[in-house]
């Protein structure tokens, strides 16, 4: 096995691994991780990490670009839904809170609320699957002389 498919490897590890880890933490409810609370999301991940893992044993480089760019999309769009609607549950709250004594309780347990190491741990493994996908197969072995032409 050479360096391409053993970072190809670790690449699709690192990603699935992500999915099992924290992603969010809220005051209330905890840490969740990825791949059982996000709609699916983390499952598509997951998928994505088990194609990669069978791309890099068929020694088809070239498509981990497909999958890790699909994993960075995934998890992008994911992050960017998550912080709209706790944007959105902030303004609300200030809205319907006015005035009341517990609003600055309520709103430290949103600000408190936030993204957790799964995501950034997702993100390194698809970065290491288009490493996998860049780094040049090895020429052969650089020991082996070169044929001599006699004239």
């Amino acid at each position: 096995m050479d360096r391409r498919h053993i970072v190809g490897l670790a690449g699709a590890a690192v990603l699935a691994l992500g999915t099992f880890l924290p992603a969010i933490s809220a005051p209330v409810i905890g840490t969740v991780n990825y791949l059982g609370n996000f709609q699916g999301d983390g499952v598509i991940v997951l998928v994505l990490a088990a194609i990669s893992a069978g791309l890099v044993l068929l020694g088809w480089f070239r498509w981990l670009w497909v999958t890790a760019i699909g994993a960075i999309a995934v998890l992008s769009i994911s992050i960017a839904v998550f912080l709209t609607r706790l944007s959105d549950a902030q303004a609300d709250l200030e809205q319907e809170l006015a005035g009341n004594p517990f609003a600055g309780l309520a709103e430290g347990f949103l600000a408190t609320t936030q993204i957790e190491v799964g995501f950034f741990v997702m993100y390194i493994g698809a970065i290491v699957l288009i490493a996998a996908a860049v780094i040049r197969r090895p020429a052969g072995n650089s020991s082996e002389v070169p044929p001599t032409q006699d004239h």
